[in-house]
């Protein structure tokens, strides 16, 4: 099956927290403002986006503007229509990733608002863990926990971990 054409079925309760983004941003600004979030933090602009002046903002947050948000006049915030990946840590979501519904889309928050991305580890990963399957994508990660294997997703593909022997180490 090509990578294009795979299907991800949930089975029962939705154990890995997944989430949808239907792009209202209006609704999602309210919930920060009620939660005590400023909507125009680099975390809350990753998902909602921000128009106005860029080099302003930044400046305000320390950050350094991308040419492309310059060029752009804006920060584009997580477009609608995507699957939401929540990266958990300590039962504390650290990240998120969309995936597109239907055509294939991907959005990663931007690493200037809310820093590197961090490893996905599916929801029955443990550190007491005693087999761990690294693979490519979030999906992957869900299907293997659905089957009761415990996985971690490495965010730039290298296939490496620092310290995970391989086949070639004997590992």
């Amino acid at each position: 099956m090509s990578a294009d054409r795979r299907v991800l079925v949930l089975n029962g309760p939705n154990l890995a927290r997944l989430g949808y983004w239907n792009g209202d941003t209006k609704s999602l600004r309210k919930f920060l403002i009620e939660q005590q979030i400023d909507p125009e933090c680099p975390a809350a602009v990753a998902l909602l986006g921000y128009r106005g002046d860029v080099v302003a903002w930044a400046k305000r947050w320390n950050i350094t503007p991308r040419t492309d948000w310059l060029h752009d006049g804006e920060i584009r915030g997580m477009p609608a229509g995507m699957l939401v990946y929540p990266f958990i840590e300590a039962g504390r979501v650290t990240n998120l990733a969309g995936r597109g519904l239907g055509k294939k889309r991907h959005y990663n928050l931007p690493v200037e608002l809310v820093g590197d991305r961090p490893f996905y580890f599916n929801h029955v990963w443990t550190p007491q863990a005693k087999r761990v399957v690294i693979v490519e994508g979030q999906a992957d990660a869900i299907t293997l926990a659905q089957l009761g294997i415990a996985q971690r997703l490495i965010p730039d593909k290298s296939g490496l971990l620092p310290g995970v022997p391989t086949k070639a180490d004997g590992g």
